[in-house]
């Protein structure tokens, strides 16, 4: 019988990795979760997101990346997106930021480029930093549901943000 991990199971999956990578050049990184409880103890929705949002915050990051895995009525989308915020403080190097992920996700992924999106999310818009949510890859596509149970592929994917990271850097 083969079972495929939920989906927080393949973000932290994907987080993880891309903290290792980052840390193995010297960031230090912090992540708003480490396992299966969330940052606001027995909270969940908005609350959920807040405390994700005070931790970042208040550790005056310099980046602020949320990672995740996009969903669709139809099981025939598939693709990456990155998205980002206009009302975000950081707005201007928050587009960088998603343009500079997104790039590297398509060439390290080979998914659908579904592009860089401007957004409402709670995590980017009210984050202080430069702000992106990555749609890593669509759950509700039998396809991409199995690749993201893959290690490999989650590998992947933590090293396009990596990589994205490290351009936009390079950018600057």
């Amino acid at each position: 019988m083969f079972s495929l991990p939920l989906a927080q199971d393949n973000t932290l999956a994907i987080a993880r990795d891309s903290a290792e990578n980052l840390k193995q050049v010297g960031a230090t990184v912090i992540q708003t979760r480490a396992g299966d409880a969330s940052p606001a103890g027995t909270q969940v929705g908005s609350s959920d997101l807040k405390a994700r949002v005070d931790i970042a915050n208040a550790s005056h990051a310099d980046l602020f990346v949320s990672i995740h895995n996009d969903a669709a009525t139809s099981k025939d989308v598939q693709g990456t997106t990155t998205y980002y915020s206009q009302d975000n403080p950081q707005s201007v190097e928050s587009l960088r930021l998603a343009q500079a992920i997104q790039s590297s996700m398509i060439e390290t992924l080979g998914t659908v480029d579904h592009g860089v999106r401007e957004a409402m999310f709670y995590v980017i818009h009210h984050t202080t930093m430069p702000a992106v949510l990555v749609e890593v890859a669509y759950i509700s596509n039998p396809t991409e549901e199995k690749l993201l149970a893959d290690p490999a592929f989650r590998q992947k994917a933590a090293d396009g943000i990596y990589k994205g990271i490290l351009a936009y850097y390079a950018s600057l």
